[in-house]
């Protein structure tokens, strides 16, 4: 991502060189579902008020165009457009979204460009399919009585290994009290531990932030079968293996 954006720092004026960067995006790893980049209203090439292109995966197609009808969708004051403006030249994150266009959950890596005088030009972008993310969590070292959480910046569900839970709901939103009141304390912590009783059962949970999306991450423990100084090492190790999953659009 951000060879990406830094090619399009150099070669905003340059016709071809965003089609071979998407493309290579795209084709390169299979966890990502498109790419994109998004000038700013009068920053286009040839000086357009609005210009878009992508690239896209869907039934292992790929294809290459413009994405957006303007007049339907106005890209530059979407919260994703306005997040990776404000970005300063780093890499940030959208949120869990579900993607018409390709069928898939997917999470939007954002980052900003600048024009041959230094001045803002738009936004790259990449979706990366949720799946892959969730397959790294479940393929962890899990054993009987552990469970994995992992919301996003807002508390919605990206995966609840124990149960499915829509992506588009907010942990602080659940109907149990007992679990709402856990997602709040989740939500305004870097890190900790909390216990729960949910069905006559105790849980240890130990929740951490991952650096730079944000998001939390918790393994819940039973704690009739737990082992603290082990479980206290997953979850730091599982803390690691996404944030290096994510860094992976970098």
């Amino acid at each position: 991502m951000r060879r990406y954006a830094e090619t399009a720092d150099k070669n905003v004026f340059t016709s071809g060189i965003f089609e071979k960067y998407m493309e290579a995006a795209v084709i390169d790893n299979t966890s990502i579902v498109d790419s994109g980049i998004w000038f700013e209203p009068h920053a286009a090439p040839d000086g357009q008020e609005h210009f878009s292109l992508f690239y896209d995966r869907k039934d292992d197609v790929h294809r290459l165009g413009h994405f957006y009808t303007y007049h339907i969708n106005k890209y530059e004051i979407s919260k994703w457009y306005l997040r990776g403006k404000a970005a300063e030249n780093k890499l940030v994150w959208g949120d869990v979204v579900y993607d018409e266009t390709s069928g898939l959950t997917v999470l939007r890596a954002i980052r900003p460009f600048i024009d041959n005088e230094g001045r803002f030009a738009g936004v790259c972008t990449v979706d990366i399919n949720i799946v892959a993310i969730r397959r790294i969590i479940l393929n962890s070292d899990l054993q009987e009585g552990e469970h994995i959480l992992l919301v996003s910046n807002d508390g919605s569900y990206v995966l609840a290994s124990y149960e499915q839970r829509p992506v588009n709901m907010s942990i602080i939103d659940e109907s149990v009290p007992k679990v709402a009141a856990f997602g709040r304390e989740l939500l305004a912590n870097e890190q900790g531990e909390y216990q729960l009783e949910l069905k006559g059962k105790f849980y240890r949970i130990y929740y951490q932030t991952i650096p730079g999306v944000n998001w939390k991450i918790a393994l819940a423990v039973d704690e009739s079968k737990m082992f603290a100084p082990a479980h206290s090492l997953i979850a730091t190790m599982l803390v690691i293996t996404i944030a290096a999953f994510l860094a992976m659009s970098g």
